[in-house]
């Protein structure tokens, strides 16, 4: 915890001691040209997602949830009957990595779909279902 606070202290004088001696000399516009970061009175133009290298549109990201959630039911019901061996664990392992990776498409598509309108309702909802899926 003392080397952590030390090196914390060590990095805020370091970054001190090299940034500018006031907030006058930052140039606005260099600031403004930096990603994410908003500057009044800099217009900048919305970023626009495009999406459909993951899914063509809403409905085809819901058949895919959906599809994944019919893939899960199966190994859910072997929990009583699995037995462990070589042959089994390899194919239980390779079932639950394809869900996971698809799993993870599914949750990027609505987790950055929302993220473009955080007030957007539907957009938060499919956010939460595919949240719901990994639980």
């Amino acid at each position: 915890m003392k080397m952590k606070l030390l090196s914390t202290a060590a990095m805020f004088c370091f970054v001190a001691a090299c940034g500018p001696a006031s907030q006058s000399e930052l140039d606005p516009q260099s600031v403004a040209d930096a990603p994410g970061v908003p500057i009044a009175g800099v217009d900048r133009e919305p970023v626009e997602w495009d999406l459909t290298r993951l899914y063509a549109d809403v409905e085809a990201w819901d058949a895919a949830r959906l599809e994944i959630l019919e893939r899960i039911k199966p190994i859910a019901a072997q929990r009583e009957t699995f037995t462990p061996s070589a042959a089994s664990l390899a194919d239980l392992y390779d079932q639950t990595s394809d869900i996971i990776r698809d799993g993870i498409r599914v949750s990027s598509y609505a987790s950055l779909d929302s993220d473009t309108d955080l007030r957007d309702g539907e957009k938060l909802g499919r956010r939460g279902q595919a949240q719901a899926m990994f639980a």
